[in-house]
C-alpha cells in the first residue's frame, strides 16, 4: 500500500519520533498503548486516545505480530480499548484504514465497525484513502 522506498529507507526514523512524541500524551493519560502478551511474548498493540469533545475516543495502530493474526489478541485489545475509553466518558470510538487494507477492512466490519467516511490524506510522501470507521459504545 505505501512505496517500498519509503518503507526501507523512511519508515523506522518517521514511526520513531511519532512514538516518542506519543510519549507525552501516556504521561498525560490523554492516551493508552494496550499490549497483549503471553508467556511474556508480545501479541500485539493498540493505541486509544480519550475521548474529544464529541466523546469519541480515536483507535490507532493496532497491529498484530505476523504469527499471531487470528489468535484473538486483537479482539480482545479492541474490547479492552473500549473499557478503558468508556471509563473516560466515551460514546464511540473511531479509527482510519487505508482504503486497499482489506484485511483490516474485513476484522473492523465483522466486529460491527460501520464505514462513515473516506477522506484524503498523505503517508509516506503518497496520497492515500482512508476510511473512517465508527462504534457506538454500550452505556
Amino acid at each position: 500500500m505505501l512505496s517500498d522506498t519509503y518503507l526501507d529507507n523512511d519508515m523506522a526514523a518517521e514511526s520513531l519520533a511519532l512514538w516518542q512524541s506519543r510519549a507525552d500524551e501516556l504521561r498525560a493519560n490523554t492516551g493508552n498503548v494496550l499490549i497483549a502478551e503471553r508467556n511474556g511474548q508480545p501479541m500485539a498493540f493498540v493505541r486509544v486516545l480519550a475521548p474529544d469533545d464529541t466523546g469519541g475516543a480515536y483507535l490507532d495502530n493496532l497491529h498484530a505480530m505476523p504469527d499471531q493474526k487470528g489468535s484473538g489478541a486483537g479482539t480482545a485489545l479492541l474490547a479492552a480499548a473500549a473499557d478503558w475509553a468508556k471509563a473516560r466518558g466515551a460514546t464511540h470510538m473511531h479509527l482510519r484504514v487505508l482504503d486497499d487494507n482489506a484485511a483490516s477492512i474485513g476484522f473492523y466490519t465483522s466486529r460491527g465497525w460501520q464505514l462513515t467516511d473516506r477522506i484524503k490524506d498523505i503517508m509516506g510522501g503518497q496520497e492515500v484513502t482512508a476510511r473512517i470507521y465508527a462504534l457506538r459504545l454500550d452505556a
